[in-house]
Parts: structure tokens; C-alpha cells; sequence
């Protein structure tokens, strides 16, 4: 199970937005990475690690949807402090498409634990 980060923007633990997208479900309607991304709750702690073992913790500030055309810039440019936000599919499957028709963010910030 992996999850895609935006290498257009910082890394997790950077100044900015580290943006990291995963999957809802699998090809065959499987649980994927972030199958219970919905799960969070503002307040609630993530935890990131990367290849050096380093952890950083995040809050979850708040949670929104859009619309899966949708752009929002907030996604990949919060002012001021280090963020992560998370994204993955949501809302209902659209058989033309083939992709879920909303995008589920999870914004959150650094904190020192």
C-alpha cells in the first residue's frame, strides 16, 4: 500500500504544504491506503515517518470535500507553518468517468510532540 507525494512542494516536516495522496479502494473494490482516511476527526494525530526514520506529528486542523474537477488552492498552499494535507477519493463512483465525483482532504499541521 503507497501513497503519492506532491514533489512540486515540500517534503513532510518542511515549511509549507507537504500534500500526499493514496488511494480509497483497490481495482476490485479492496481496502487501499487511505480507506479510512474518513475516519479522522479534527484533533486527531498523524504521524509521518520518512527514510531516515525521522517522525513528524500532525493535527488535523480540519476536514473538507470538493468537487473531484474541483483545484483548490488551499490544498497546496497554506500560509504560514509546516502542513501536510492528505487526499483521496470520496462521494460516489461515477461509471463514466471511472472515478469517484469528490476528493476528501485532511488538513493538518505540525506540532511538537
Amino acid at each position: 500500500k503507497e501513497v503519492g507525494w506532491f514533489a512540486g512542494g515540500p517534503r513532510p516536516g518542511q515549511e509549507g504544504s507537504a500534500v500526499i495522496d493514496g488511494h480509497l479502494d483497490g481495482q476490485f473494490g479492496s481496502p487501499a491506503v487511505f480507506a479510512h482516511l474518513s475516519r479522522l476527526h479534527v484533533a486527531d494525530t498523524i504521524t509521518v515517518v520518512d527514510v531516515t526514520g525521522t517522525q513528524y506529528h500532525y493535527r488535523v486542523r480540519t476536514i473538507q470535500q470538493f468537487n473531484a474537477l474541483a483545484r483548490p488552492d488551499e490544498v497546496f498552499t497554506t500560509a504560514g507553518g509546516t502542513h501536510l494535507n492528505l487526499i483521496t477519493c470520496s462521494g460516489k463512483w461515477n461509471i463514466h468517468r471511472r472515478q469517484y465525483d469528490q476528493r476528501l482532504v485532511v488538513f493538518s499541521d505540525l506540532f511538537a510532540s
